[in-house]
Formats: structure tokens, C-alpha cells, sequence
């Protein structure tokens, strides 16, 4: 989140926060401070909260870029296929799973750790490049339903050597 945050004042850029708050005291400390009518807070975003489907991902349709500015490596970033799969591209750290989900220049940008805030003001510059289409295009052909299953089949089938 001290990433994002520190982007969106760097850029003079609105940027919409969401998720549960883990830590009171670096909420308090690192976050808000900073909320604003440009750097915005919308809380959890789950079954169990007011926010639709439909509005989350109309929130993500209208965002420029989704931020995963993590600082350890996520296995699986859901919220990242979701939000291509909205048309959103998506600029995070190479961590994780971020590299295997992102390809670089085409659905979003894959910032070095070690590039910092001017990797992601670099690909923030860039981001109007990325066509939401093949966002979408990547998600659906890599990440549909079908290709997770076939996926899942070709590994049982391996370790039952069928």
C-alpha cells in the first residue's frame, strides 16, 4: 500500500484503496494520513459487504491500472485476473505469481523490486499503451475455466501416469 500511495502523490493520481485492514496501527500510521478526495479507502470487498459484483468490477472497468505493489511473493493473485479479465491492466512488483500472470508491456508492466517508485512511474506513464482487449484476451484464453480444468487434468493424469 506504501507503494501505491506513494505513486498516487508522486503523480498527482487518484488512486481507490480496498481490503481489509490486517494492521490498525500501519492503517493508522501509513495509510490514513493520506486519504483524500484524490487517495480513497473503500474497505473490504467480499460476499459479506455492500459492494455488488457488478460494482466491483465496473470500479475495476474504470480504473487505469490495478496496483500489486506487494512486498512478499502471492502465489496466485486472483484480484489480478479479475482485474484483467476486466479490461484493467495491471502494474505490479515481480513477486510471486505477478510475472506469471502479467505479460510485460501487453497486459500491464512487470516492475524490478529494485526499480521502485520510478519503475511504477515509468509504467504508469506507459499504461495508456495496453489495450484493455488483450487484458481481457489473456485472462480468457490462459485462465478460463475450461483451461484451469484441462490444467488440472493433464496434472492428475501425470501423477496417475494415465
Amino acid at each position: 500500500i506504501r507503494w501505491a500511495i506513494k505513486l498516487a502523490r508522486e503523480t498527482n493520481s487518484k488512486l481507490l484503496l480496498a481490503g481489509n485492514v490486517e494492521d490498525p496501527e500501519f492503517f493508522k500510521r501509513d495509510v490514513k494520513p493520506y486519504l483524500s478526495k484524490k487517495i480513497r479507502w473503500i474497505g473490504p470487498v467480499s460476499p459479506e459487504q455492500p459492494l455488488t459484483k457488478k460494482e466491483v468490477a465496473k470500479l475495476m472497468q474504470e480504473a487505469k491500472a490495478f496496483l500489486m505493489t506487494i512486498n512478499w511473493y502471492e502465489p496466485f493473485g486472483l484480484v489480478m485476473a479479475e482485474s484483467m479479465s476486466c479490461g484493467t491492466p495491471v502494474i505490479g512488483f515481480d513477486r510471486g505469481a505477478v510475472s506469471e500472470l502479467v505479460v510485460d508491456g501487453k497486459t500491464g508492466f512487470v516492475v524490478k523490486p529494485k526499480e521502485g517508485i520510478n519503475g511504477l512511474k515509468k509504467a504508469l506513464k506507459n499504461i495508456d499503451k495496453i489495450k484493455p482487449k488483450d487484458c481481457r484476451k489473456h485472462i480468457e484464453k490462459n485462465f478460463s475455466l475450461e483451461k484451469m480444468v484441462e490444467e488440472y487434468e493433464k496434472v492428475y493424469y501425470k501423477v496417475l501416469k494415465i
